[in-house]
């Protein structure tokens, strides 16, 4: 019944699909500007002493950044785009198929073939050949990334030759969950388990290799009062399948929950109302589209087309439905926002659940979405004087100063901090 339920949620593609849906994008013609940096990057002799990429800072902060470090051709210019090379699998499903074993074990075994990696098997000789050609530091002083441990193929495998060299690597912190979560980024997640420093956005650990860091990304203009526009509402897509949870049901509880906040709400509000989704065509399947649809007819939806800016511009009153790295950016802009989600707390760390609670206590996070649209209706006209009021900057400030710490010249802060370390 389980696996009929999550069916109907999740994507599955089966190999022959795959090599359909890698044929279809090996043809498609890259870009000029892609093709253009690729030979930027690696036509100069010259090779960079650090190498620093997929940093999230601002384009100018991360050429600062560069600068700092007299890297006058940024190693993050470069495309990481892969022509992968599919091979028929079936042999691999013979060597593994064991009709034999009837338990749990022979779903693990028969998935596996399926499962590995292209890089991990077909395209290993390749992606090693292209990380030797390309024109990146042969003995860097250090690696800095936030991100391109995750899906950049060519690089994890530039980067595990580094550090087999005993080169030093520093990881940045990303986005949220960092510091917070129980099982999302903490102290045995493969990007701080493997680098030698990780430099979080303000938190500290103790007997860690943390590095009490600050916010890195750029921050949103702000308006100057926020008495006028309507409301916005964030929803994030099912999350990945790698976690020990049930995904869909929590997704699905989400949903319920914003649902039961927005007809809680007085039409005025309600009519006024941007419901944002991730993009359509990589998060959700048919199902889900229709789920959403049919939940919430009457309202506005966005799957991702609008500018966020734009869209804070044109609202008041910005809600979170998860625990958002958005969260962090509207704090460290000072911009009003609420948020809520079924089990309110249970997956923060007891060592940060006071910080949570100090935003609950002062109305910015909510345990039930009842809750959280009486206090929209009753505060509509008068969400800047709550917002600014005293009790509500200092429960701000104290979550900022641990999560999305402020600096004013963040590449010039960060250069001082991988030259120290």
């Amino acid at each position: 019944e389980i696996l009929k339920y999550n069916r109907k949620y999740s994507n599955i593609v089966n190999f022959e699909q795959c090599q359909s849906l890698v044929k279809e994008k090996k043809n498609n013609i890259r870009s000029f500007k892609l093709k253009f940096l690729d030979f930027i990057s690696n036509c100069h002799s010259f090779r960079n002493s650090e190498m620093i990429i997929d940093t999230h800072l601002s384009k100018f902060e991360n050429l600062k950044l560069n600068f700092f470090f007299k890297n006058f051709f940024p190693n993050n210019v470069n495309s990481n785009t892969i022509n992968y090379k599919p091979t028929n699998r079936r042999k691999l499903f013979k060597i593994f198929d064991n009709k034999k074993v009837k338990n749990i074990d022979s779903i693990f075994i028969n998935l596996l073939p399926k499962l590995i990696p292209l890089s991990f098997v077909e395209n290993y000789k390749y992606l090693v050949e292209r990380s030797n050609n390309l024109n990146w530091p042969s003995s860097p002083s250090f690696i800095f990334t936030s991100s391109a441990f995750f899906g950049n193929e060519v690089f994890k495998i530039w980067l595990a030759n580094m550090v087999n060299k005993n080169v030093k690597y520093y990881v940045g912190q990303h986005g949220n969950n960092y510091g917070t979560h129980f099982y999302y980024g903490n102290k045995n997640c493969v990007e701080r388990r493997t680098c030698n420093h990780f430099i979080s956005w303000g938190w500290q650990e103790k007997k860690t290799n943390v590095i009490k860091g600050f916010y890195f990304k750029k921050p949103f203009k702000r308006r100057d009062n926020y008495t006028q526009g309507g409301l916005l509402v964030i929803n994030t897509s099912i999350e990945h399948n790698f976690v020990p949870w049930d995904t869909v049901d929590y997704y699905l509880k989400r949903l319920n929950y914003v649902k039961t906040f927005l007809l809680n709400l007085p039409s005025n509000i309600c009519t006024n109302t941007v419901l944002r989704f991730t993009e359509k065509t990589n998060n959700y399947n048919c199902s889900q589209l229709n789920d959403i649809d049919d939940i919430f007819k009457k309202v506005k939806k966005d799957y991702g087309k609008s500018d966020l800016q734009d869209l804070i511009k044109k609202n008041r009153l910005t809600v979170f439905s998860y625990d958002s790295t958005g969260m962090l950016q509207y704090l460290n802009s000072d911009i009003p926002f609420i948020g809520f989600w079924p089990n309110f707390n249970d997956h923060i760390l007891t060592s940060k659940r006071n910080l949570y609670d100090l935003l609950y206590k002062n109305k910015i996070l909510f345990k039930d979405p009842h809750e959280a649209s009486n206090f929209v209706t009753a505060n509509w006209n008068t969400l800047d004087q709550w917002w600014k009021s005293k009790e509500v900057k200092i429960a701000k400030l104290k979550f900022r100063e641990c999560f999305a710490k402020n600096e004013n010249n963040v590449s010039k802060s960060l250069a001082e901090i991988l030259k120290s370390y």
